[in-house]
């Protein structure tokens, strides 16, 4: 659908078979995000073209950096809320000057005042887990495992770490070009 209205909007048509599939792959499994979509878009030839023809110049535009992008989703993933700009922009200096990887981060996020005074029980913490650090909503049997787990007494860093160490999460950060680094708990 977001492929089709960047045509539509930008190109005043529809994608042909092949362009439409070759960008839905990009943004679905290719890593790209919607703002790199865009920006490809926007500096193609043939919005160029249009822009031309309109008498208007092209211009140019740079998505956000990744690194940003990844700490916009943990807002919106882990808080449930759109970022503040001071918060966004300071998160991503964190990541960006290493200070923190990707695990490290998402930890602050999971584990921080805002979480901890939603008094989320078992069920909730998996699912908020599930959505934070896999992008997905939890699947009936990975969510009754993690929350047994929970209720027998493993710890929620622990389960936390093993959601890092999960292949998913490590993909997130890899298409996201973020360092997944360690986990070592506070």
């Amino acid at each position: 659908m977001f492929v089709e209205r960047l045509y539509r909007t930008l190109m005043d048509r529809y994608p042909d078979a092949a362009g439409g599939a070759h960008w839905e792959g990009l943004l679905t499994t290719g890593g790209w995000s919607r703002e790199n979509l865009f920006a490809a878009f926007v500096h193609s030839e043939e919005f160029g073209v249009r822009c031309r023809d309109a008498g208007i110049q092209q211009g140019t535009y740079m998505p956000p950096p990744m690194s940003r992008l990844f700490v916009y989703r943990l807002y919106e993933t882990a808080l449930d809320r759109k970022p503040d700009e001071p918060g966004l922009l300071g998160w991503t200096d964190i990541l960006e000057s290493g200070r923190l990887s990707g695990a490290q981060m998402a930890y602050e996020f999971m584990f921080c005042e805002e979480i901890r005074l939603r008094n989320l029980n078992n069920g909730q913490f998996v699912d908020a887990l599930y959505k934070a650090m896999l992008g997905r909503d939890a699947d009936a049997g990975g969510r009754v495992l993690w929350t047994g787990e929970l209720d027998r007494g493993v710890s929620r860093v622990n389960l936390f770490r093993s959601f890092v160490d999960s292949a998913e999460f490590k993909a997130i950060c890899r298409d996201f070009g973020i360092n997944i680094g360690t986990f070592t708990a506070r």
